[in-house]
């Protein structure tokens, strides 16, 4: 199995394979950067999707600490609790889970802080979004024991649409065939940017690390 997200999560993804039985090779495919942001609107909640937002946003999230936090997953969840913010929902089923769960709960102009590279949310009426960019991610090419990995059957964790996109474009480059591997991605989002021929996409039951294992341990053991 190859994980190709990338640091820290890769080494503790990596780590909690090994613990479950199996034989990861990391292949990570971005580093992260932090980027200067700046809140330009009042908001009455926050959106965030990626845990890399609390690892990259700095000081500044200080500045959200009486703001209710929608966050997608399990461990984007986990770190906003880490970070001193108050999580008011988890959602499992994305970000529009997590849009859905805010308005219930009377919010209209939510803060989405998220990577330079993201989906568009859907329009809604009497929703005002200000979304602000905090990182940003810079693709990176296999190394050398990833890509002997993948000259057999694997299965290849792909933790967001990005990532799917980049897999695809480093087999390419690499002349690498996609139809021998089945691909695992984080959520339905990412299974819908699956361009090439590969042999089965699999979404894991959540959009969480834990989730991705458990799926990984029975394709591996399926073969």
């Amino acid at each position: 199995m190859l994980i190709t997200r990338p640091e820290p999560g890769l080494t503790a993804s990596c780590n909690a394979a090994r613990e479950l039985g199996l034989n990861p090779v990391a292949g990570p495919l971005f580093t992260v950067e932090p980027v200067d942001w700046e809140i330009e609107q009042a908001f009455d909640s926050v959106l965030i999707g990626s845990a890399n937002v609390l690892r990259h946003g700095g000081d500044k999230l200080a500045r959200l600490k009486e703001a209710p936090v929608y966050a997608v997953g399990d461990t984007t969840a986990a770190a906003v609790h880490a970070s001193g913010l108050s999580v008011a929902f988890s959602g499992s089923d994305g970000l529009e889970s997590c849009v859905d769960a805010l308005l219930r709960d009377g919010h209209s102009r939510p803060l989405r802080l998220t990577g330079r590279r993201h989906t568009k949310l859907q329009p809604r009426p009497n929703l005002s979004v200000e979304t602000v960019i905090c990182y940003e991610t810079q693709n990176q090419p296999l190394g050398a024991e990833a890509a002997k990995a993948l000259e057999n059957p694997c299965v290849i964790m792909a933790y967001s649409a990005a990532a799917v996109e980049a897999v695809e474009v480093e087999m390419a480059r690499l002349g690498l065939a996609t139809s021998q591997h089945m691909l695992l991605v984080i959520s339905q989002r990412a299974a819908n940017s699956a361009t090439a021929q590969w042999q089965s996409v699999h979404v894991a039951e959540r959009p969480d690390d834990a989730a991705m294992l458990a799926q990984a341990r029975i394709l591996c053991q399926r073969g």
